[in-house]
Protein backbone atom coordinates (compact mmCIF):
# COMPACT_ATOMS: atom_id res chain seq x y z
CA UNK A 1 0.00 0.00 0.00
CA UNK A 2 1.81 2.52 -0.97
CA UNK A 3 -0.95 5.08 -0.37
CA UNK A 4 -0.57 4.61 3.32
CA UNK A 5 1.98 6.13 5.06
CA UNK A 6 2.84 6.11 8.52
CA UNK A 7 2.42 9.73 8.97
CA UNK A 8 -1.33 8.86 7.07
CA UNK A 9 -1.68 6.68 9.97
CA UNK A 10 -0.62 9.00 12.79
CA UNK A 11 -2.68 11.64 11.61
CA UNK A 12 -5.81 9.32 11.11
CA UNK A 13 -4.93 7.91 14.86
CA UNK A 14 -4.96 11.40 16.22
CA UNK A 15 -8.40 12.44 14.45
CA UNK A 16 -9.86 9.36 16.45
CA UNK A 17 -8.56 10.33 19.02
CA UNK A 18 -10.23 13.55 19.28
CA UNK A 19 -13.56 12.17 18.29
CA UNK A 20 -12.86 9.67 21.25
CA UNK A 21 -12.17 12.41 23.95
CA UNK A 22 -15.58 14.03 22.56
CA UNK A 23 -17.38 10.69 22.85
CA UNK A 24 -16.25 10.33 26.66
CA UNK A 25 -16.54 14.00 27.32
CA UNK A 26 -20.68 13.72 26.47
CA UNK A 27 -21.22 10.60 28.66
CA UNK A 28 -23.05 7.22 28.16
CA UNK A 29 -25.78 7.81 25.67
CA UNK A 30 -27.98 5.84 27.45
CA UNK A 31 -27.95 6.76 31.30
CA UNK A 32 -25.49 9.56 30.89
CA UNK A 33 -23.01 7.79 33.20
CA UNK A 34 -19.19 8.64 33.48
CA UNK A 35 -17.28 7.00 30.45
CA UNK A 36 -14.03 4.57 31.40
CA UNK A 37 -11.20 4.10 28.77
CA UNK A 38 -12.19 0.32 27.76
CA UNK A 39 -10.28 0.19 24.50
CA UNK A 40 -10.00 -3.18 22.47
CA UNK A 41 -6.81 -4.66 20.55
CA UNK A 42 -7.35 -4.67 16.59
CA UNK A 43 -4.80 -6.08 14.00
CA UNK A 44 -5.26 -4.06 11.08
CA UNK A 45 -6.16 -6.36 8.37
CA UNK A 46 -5.62 -5.62 4.28
CA UNK A 47 -2.13 -3.95 5.09
CA UNK A 48 1.08 -6.04 5.64
CA UNK A 49 3.20 -2.69 7.30
CA UNK A 50 0.83 -1.96 10.13
CA UNK A 51 1.31 -3.02 14.20
CA UNK A 52 -1.37 -4.17 16.62
CA UNK A 53 -3.33 -1.28 17.05
CA UNK A 54 -6.07 -0.49 20.34
CA UNK A 55 -9.94 0.61 18.85
CA UNK A 56 -10.54 3.14 21.42
CA UNK A 57 -13.56 2.16 22.89
CA UNK A 58 -15.28 3.22 26.16
CA UNK A 59 -17.28 1.47 29.26
CA UNK A 60 -19.95 3.14 31.50
CA UNK A 61 -19.81 3.11 35.10
CA UNK A 62 -23.56 3.03 35.83
CA UNK A 63 -25.01 0.74 33.32
CA UNK A 64 -21.80 -0.52 31.58
CA UNK A 65 -22.59 -0.53 28.37
CA UNK A 66 -19.83 -0.36 25.84
CA UNK A 67 -19.79 3.46 23.54
CA UNK A 68 -17.28 2.93 20.95
CA UNK A 69 -17.56 6.53 18.76
CA UNK A 70 -16.29 6.66 14.92
CA UNK A 71 -13.24 5.90 13.37
CA UNK A 72 -11.25 7.37 10.51
CA UNK A 73 -9.07 4.14 10.89
CA UNK A 74 -11.64 1.09 10.98
CA UNK A 75 -14.86 0.24 9.41
CA UNK A 76 -17.15 -0.93 12.39
CA UNK A 77 -16.80 -4.71 13.58
CA UNK A 78 -14.56 -5.04 10.36
CA UNK A 79 -10.63 -5.81 11.04
CA UNK A 80 -9.66 -4.05 7.91
CA UNK A 81 -8.80 -1.05 7.89
CA UNK A 82 -11.34 1.85 6.64
CA UNK A 83 -9.33 3.18 3.49
CA UNK A 84 -8.37 -0.23 2.24
CA UNK A 85 -11.98 -1.37 1.91
CA UNK A 86 -12.90 2.13 0.08
CA UNK A 87 -9.60 1.85 -2.22
CA UNK A 88 -8.82 -1.40 -2.92
CA UNK A 89 -11.79 -2.99 -4.37
CA UNK A 90 -11.81 -0.80 -7.08
CA UNK A 91 -7.81 -1.87 -7.97
CA UNK A 92 -7.97 -5.23 -6.67
CA UNK A 93 -6.34 -6.01 -3.01
CA UNK A 94 -3.37 -8.33 -2.89
CA UNK A 95 -4.05 -11.46 -0.73
CA UNK A 96 -7.57 -10.66 0.10
CA UNK A 97 -9.96 -13.10 -1.74
CA UNK A 98 -12.11 -12.78 -4.10
CA UNK A 99 -15.51 -13.29 -2.34
CA UNK A 100 -14.23 -10.48 0.55
CA UNK A 101 -13.58 -7.98 -2.35
CA UNK A 102 -17.10 -8.74 -3.96
CA UNK A 103 -19.15 -8.50 -0.71
CA UNK A 104 -17.11 -4.98 0.14
CA UNK A 105 -18.23 -4.38 -3.62
CA UNK A 106 -22.15 -5.12 -2.50
CA UNK A 107 -21.31 -3.29 0.73
CA UNK A 108 -20.70 0.13 -0.82
CA UNK A 109 -23.40 0.29 -3.59
CA UNK A 110 -25.79 -0.32 -0.31
CA UNK A 111 -23.83 2.69 1.21
CA UNK A 112 -24.02 4.85 -1.65
CA UNK A 113 -27.34 4.68 -3.18
CA UNK A 114 -29.74 7.70 -3.59
CA UNK A 115 -31.48 6.67 -0.73
CA UNK A 116 -29.20 6.15 1.80
CA UNK A 117 -28.78 7.33 5.22
CA UNK A 118 -25.05 8.09 4.69
CA UNK A 119 -25.78 10.09 1.37
CA UNK A 120 -28.89 11.49 2.57
CA UNK A 121 -27.04 13.12 5.34
CA UNK A 122 -23.44 13.92 3.51
CA UNK A 123 -25.20 14.53 -0.36
CA UNK A 124 -24.61 18.32 1.02
CA UNK A 125 -20.63 17.81 0.52
CA UNK A 126 -20.56 15.82 -2.21
CA UNK A 127 -20.52 17.57 -6.14
CA UNK A 128 -23.61 17.74 -8.46
CA UNK A 129 -22.16 15.21 -10.51
CA UNK A 130 -21.30 12.54 -7.61
CA UNK A 131 -23.05 9.35 -9.70
CA UNK A 132 -23.62 7.50 -6.02
CA UNK A 133 -20.94 4.75 -6.94
CA UNK A 134 -17.43 4.32 -5.09
CA UNK A 135 -15.18 5.41 -8.00
CA UNK A 136 -17.43 8.56 -8.13
CA UNK A 137 -16.55 9.15 -4.03
CA UNK A 138 -13.04 8.77 -4.42
CA UNK A 139 -12.86 11.03 -7.15
CA UNK A 140 -14.44 13.52 -5.11
CA UNK A 141 -11.09 13.68 -3.03
CA UNK A 142 -9.03 13.72 -6.26
CA UNK A 143 -6.96 16.51 -6.70
CA UNK A 144 -4.49 17.19 -9.23
CA UNK A 145 -4.37 13.43 -9.68
CA UNK A 146 -3.44 12.48 -5.89
CA UNK A 147 -6.26 11.31 -3.14
CA UNK A 148 -6.59 13.55 0.02
CA UNK A 149 -6.90 10.47 2.02
CA UNK A 150 -7.39 12.38 5.38
CA UNK A 151 -10.31 13.85 3.84
CA UNK A 152 -11.84 11.06 2.15
CA UNK A 153 -11.21 9.24 5.87
CA UNK A 154 -12.57 12.22 7.82
CA UNK A 155 -15.90 11.50 5.25
CA UNK A 156 -15.70 8.43 5.58
CA UNK A 157 -15.90 8.16 9.31
CA UNK A 158 -19.45 8.04 10.24
CA UNK A 159 -19.39 4.48 8.68
CA UNK A 160 -16.57 3.59 11.16
CA UNK A 161 -18.88 2.65 13.77
CA UNK A 162 -22.27 0.59 14.76
CA UNK A 163 -25.29 1.63 12.36
CA UNK A 164 -27.51 2.71 15.28
CA UNK A 165 -24.96 4.90 16.12
CA UNK A 166 -23.63 7.11 12.61
CA UNK A 167 -26.20 9.72 12.11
Amino acid sequence: MPWLCPIIWELLKRIDYEIAMKAKAEGCRHCKGKLDWASFPRKPRGIECLHPERRMSFCCRNCRKRVTPQSSRFLWKKVYVLLAVALEPEVGMIGVGLRTVARWRAWWRDQLTEGSQFCVRFRYQLPVEFAFDLTSMIGVFRGGGRCNFVDLARFLNPLGCAPWLRF
